[in-house]
């Protein structure tokens, strides 16, 4: 992240509290190549990295070292002015407590097909529900809803297992 002043001389602080996997660490932070302190608040859902730190006149940035930061992202689309939205849901995602499998509850249209971008893939060891997929550039994770007459948006689990490797480095 880059910050700064661009008008006036007065110091402030910067509070950043980025979200991030459960599963992920925080290895360190930098502001401008010096190490800052940073906190890491955890949840049930995610986990929060917590910094503040002065910002007077002049540029700023923040650098964020993390391992083990899976995600997956849902780019929704909007549906056409009057039609009903075809996109998928995701209603929630739980996490195992040894943080080694992600459960995630999606609706979708009946029949359709979608796909989730992921980062940090590699750690995926299996899938339940879904099958993985490549995009130029992303891995993804293809969700299939089945056909239905008696729901129109039907639920579905999907279970992630993630490989008991711990970081990218040991894993190459």
């Amino acid at each position: 992240m880059q910050t700064g002043l661009t008008s006036g001389n007065e110091e402030c602080t910067v509070e950043f509290r980025p979200a991030i996997s459960l599963k992920a660490q925080v290895q360190k932070v930098e502001l401008n190549g010096k190490p800052v302190r940073f906190q890491v608040e955890t949840r049930e859902g995610d986990q929060h990295m917590v910094v503040q730190f002065p910002v007077k006149s002049g540029k700023y940035l923040l650098r964020i070292w993390l391992l083990n930061e899976f995600g997956c992202s849902n780019q929704s689309v909007l549906p056409e002015l009057g039609s009903t939205s075809r996109g998928l849901r995701i209603l929630s995602e739980t996490w195992s407590a040894s943080r080694d499998q992600l459960t995630l509850e999606v609706s979708g249209a009946a029949g359709s097909e979608y796909e989730l971008i992921t980062w940090d893939s590699w750690e995926i060891e299996k899938l339940e529900g879904a099958e993985s997929g490549q995009r130029p550039g992303w891995s993804t994770i293809r969700i299939q809803i089945l056909p239905s007459e008696l729901e129109q948006y039907p639920h579905k689990k999907v279970v992630v297992h993630f490989s008991s490797a711990q970081g990218k480095s040991e894993r190459r």
